[in-house]
Formats: C-alpha cells, sequence, structure tokens
C-alpha cells in the first residue's frame, strides 16, 4: 500500500503543477488579449475623432470661432507633440493646426494638412493590424518609408531632435 500511496501523490502533486501551469498561461493570454482589445478599441475610437475632426477643420465649417479654437486645441492635444526622433509627422500637423487656427485658409495649407492626416491614419492602421496579428508582415524600416514617405527617416538617419 505504501507504494500506492507514493504513487498516487506523485500523480495528484503532477496534476495539480500541470493545472497551475495551465491556469498561468490561460491567465496570461486572457491578460494580453483584454489589454490588445482594450488598446484596439481605444485606438478605433481616436482615429474616428481625427477622421471626424480633420474633417471639418478641412471644410472649415465651424459654428463659431470658439469651436474652432476648440477643436483645434483637441486635435493636438491627441497627437505626439515630442520634438524627438522618427515624429516629424505629427510636428507637420501641428504646425499645420496652428496655421489653421491663426488664420491661414489656404488650399496649399489645407491639403497639405489632409494629405498629412491621410498618412498618420494609414499607419495607424496598419500598426494596428500588425500588433493585433491580422498582417502576416510585420511593420518593417521598408514599410514604414513606405507609408510615412518624407515623415520617415531610418534609424541610422535620426538624430536627437528633428528640428536641429
Amino acid at each position: 500500500m505504501n507504494v500506492l500511496e507514493t504513487i498516487l501523490t506523485a500523480v495528484a502533486s503532477s496534476a495539480a503543477v500541470s493545472a497551475l501551469i495551465t491556469a498561468l498561461f490561460s491567465k496570461s493570454n486572457n491578460d494580453k488579449n483584454q489589454s490588445l482589445k482594450y488598446v484596439t478599441e481605444e485606438r478605433g475610437k481616436w482615429r474616428q475623432f481625427i477622421k471626424e475632426s480633420s474633417s471639418v477643420i478641412y471644410s472649415g465649417n465651424y459654428k463659431n470661432e470658439k469651436e474652432k479654437v476648440q477643436l483645434i486645441s483637441q486635435f493636438i492635444l491627441s497627437l505626439n507633440p515630442l520634438n524627438v526622433k522618427g515624429n516629424k509627422l505629427d510636428l507637420k500637423i501641428i504646425e499645420l493646426l496652428k496655421q489653421i487656427q491663426d488664420g491661414d485658409n489656404s488650399r496649399k495649407t489645407l491639403d497639405n494638412f489632409r494629405d498629412c492626416i491621410s498618412i498618420l491614419l494609414k499607419h495607424d492602421w496598419e500598426r494596428s493590424k500588425s500588433e493585433a496579428g491580422k498582417s502576416r508582415r510585420k511593420i518593417d524600416e521598408e514599410n514604414l518609408k513606405k507609408v510615412l514617405g518624407t515623415f520617415y527617416s531610418l534609424p541610422e538617419e535620426r538624430d536627437e531632435s528633428v528640428n536641429k
């Protein structure tokens, strides 16, 4: 009976360890999925805000000057203001928004704004697909250069700050 108890104890211990490992693995996967779902949903909301806001800004259909200032301010706050390597696009959009807020409604400024927003949205969409595992290819330096064009520089070409 002593051998049988030893075997049963060993099997029970193995089952308990196995169940614990499975539970930890499941929790880890669940946490990752929840985080990815949250980030994906928030980015979707962000993209929708960017689309709707940029449409109003491009068309100039504000109720009044106060709404214009508020919308442009919210837009700027939704972008990355840091003057660091690889952030040329957000900084260019912020520059264009300030020009628009100051009254520059020229076709050139508005078209540049619209084109920059298109690039921003395309880049974010590709990044979201890649992170969600929907895209077979990961975003690499070559693909970033294709999407971002002149707003992207290879890591070896980057300076510490955008404006030197």
